[in-house]
């Protein structure tokens, strides 16, 4: 057991848990305790009940950890300061604030524009408020998942939700996950919240095709159907090439739509079929945008193409191959003997 404060506090700051047995002599004391909170927040579980109402250690607590707040006095989760900055650091911690903080609409206000998953921990009664929900969600879209289903179902609070990150969708109502605006939001303004679309939208040709001018990852996502259409893979990969492997079959065979994709993205080469890998004309367009897609040319081509630049190693086979073939539809020139 430590018997000095020096001893104590070279003890704290060697990385001793302060929970142990030998600093029983200083759990009240101010510097040793400050030190130990400092060094760790989970130490002011074990301060005495006096330090623990002393607002400049359980600050430094709670600005590490928000949910160190259980730990201080009750006058102290009743300071606004004190809970506010414990909120900021993680919502939740107003499950420790007073009651009468928890109760108050302006406190509540307060709380979720600072950490809007505070929402969490908020009474019945703030979760069916549309004016604290919907700053809730403003400063933290997860928040739609602790509203009431009543706001959960209301247009505003959920764009707002998905306009941060389009898969909050999956914590809207059926009706709005069906809602032309709302997804087209959640598509728009963040990861595409597209799977957790209604069935009727992720059918639709119509949305898919209006959804594919600001995003393509949920390409991947498309219907049989979708993906062999050849007007919306079309503008799925003139809005990123990479789209181009989602489509069907059928239409990664149509040279076009190959050209298209490869101009903006020439890995696209990827996905391509065999007889376009070992097209030269087709691998040139292809590495002409990223000279590493010559790694899934066909080997012939990859060989052509070693140790050389492989733009002009494969304009130089080309131009010869075009040479070869001028050559040999080239009329002879030779006069015919009469005799």
């Amino acid at each position: 057991m430590y018997t000095t404060k020096e001893e104590a506090i070279n003890g704290v700051l060697a990385g001793k848990e302060f929970k142990n047995g030998e600093f029983d002599l200083f759990r009240n004391d101010f510097e040793v305790s400050f030190e130990a909170v400092k060094k760790n927040y989970d130490a002011l579980e074990y301060v005495s009940n006096e330090l623990r109402g002393n607002k400049e250690i359980v600050l430094i607590a709670v600005k590490e950890y928000g949910r160190s707040l259980k730990f201080a006095s009750d006058d102290l989760k009743s300071n606004e300061e004190v809970v506010l900055e414990a909120i900021n650091t993680h919502g939740s911690a107003l499950e420790f604030a007073s009651m009468s903080f928890r109760a108050n609409k302006n406190f509540v206000l307060k709380s979720v524009r600072k950490q809007g998953w505070a929402l969490a921990e908020m009474l019945e009664e703030f979760k069916s408020d549309k004016e604290v929900v919907l700053e809730a969600v403003k400063n933290n879209g997860l928040a739609l998942e602790y509203a009431s289903d009543k706001l959960r179902n209301d247009k505003e609070v959920v764009i707002e939700a998905v306009k941060q990150n389009g898969n909050y969708l999956r914590f809207a109502s059926d009706t709005m996950k069906d809602d032309w605006d709302v997804v087209l939001s959640s598509i728009r303004f963040g990861d595409s919240g597209f799977q957790y679309a209604s069935e009727r939208l992720r059918k639709s040709k119509e949305f898919v095709m209006e959804a594919a001018k600001y995003r393509w990852t949920f390409s991947l996502l498309l219907t049989a159907e979708l993906r062999d259409d050849a007007e919306v893979m079309h503008v799925l990969i003139k809005n990123y090439g990479g789209a181009y492997k989602e489509a069907s079959k059928r239409l990664r065979a149509d040279k076009e739509l190959f050209l298209l994709a490869v101009s903006t993205y020439g890995r696209a080469l990827y996905g391509a079929p065999e007889n376009f890998k070992s097209d030269m004309h087709m691998v040139l367009e292809a590495v002409k945008n990223d000279a590493c897609a010559i790694q899934w040319a066909s080997p012939e081509i990859q060989e052509l193409c070693k140790d050389q630049d492989p733009i002009k190693a494969l304009e130089s086979a080309i131009a010869h191959e075009r040479l070869q073939s001028l050559l040999s539809n080239k009329p002879s020139t030779k006069r015919t003997r009469l005799f």
